[in-house]
């Protein structure tokens, strides 16, 4: 009997861990991390990627108009952002107005699921505006409306 309950907990655990983050609409900084190459911040939760939005759109740590310049972001986990509307990662309009995600930020061949975007801005996605020498969004799948 001591066998099963362990086996059990053994499955439970395991489905846990394999678990999507979906997002409730809110944003939580990440902790782990320091940006470095070797040490990219994680993004580990939906409330991290929006978090992320926010410090990007309002151009925390910018040099200019790029924000997180030269730092690394890896995601860690498959997301679901529940078609909650989402505000794009970098705000620069077709006037180049605003602010752009500036890092490099390696999906690790995750999901990003039920994106839903609302807007009527000049450029808009998961991310907006990438940009920069060096600077890109890459192994990552995206899915949703916009």
């Amino acid at each position: 009997m001591k066998k099963i309950l362990l086996s059990v907990f053994a499955i439970a655990l395991t489905f846990n861990l394999m678990a999507t983050s979906v997002w409730d609409g809110s944003s939580e900084p990440w902790s782990q991390g320091d940006g470095t190459m070797n040490n990219p911040y994680l993004i580990e939760t939906a409330a991290h990627l929006a978090y992320l939005a926010e410090k990007v759109n309002e151009g925390y740590q910018s040099s200019g108009q790029g924000v997180f310049e030269d730092e690394y972001f890896l995601l860690t986990d498959d997301l679901d952002l529940n078609n909650l509307d989402w505000t794009p990662i970098g705000n620069v309009n077709y006037s180049m107005n605003g602010f752009y995600f500036a890092g490099r930020f390696d999906g690790c061949y995750h999901q990003i699921e039920n994106l839903r975007i609302q807007s009527n801005a000049d450029l808009t996605g998961l991310f907006a505006a990438v940009g920069g020498e060096d600077h890109y969004v890459s192994n990552l799948s995206v899915s949703g409306t916009v």
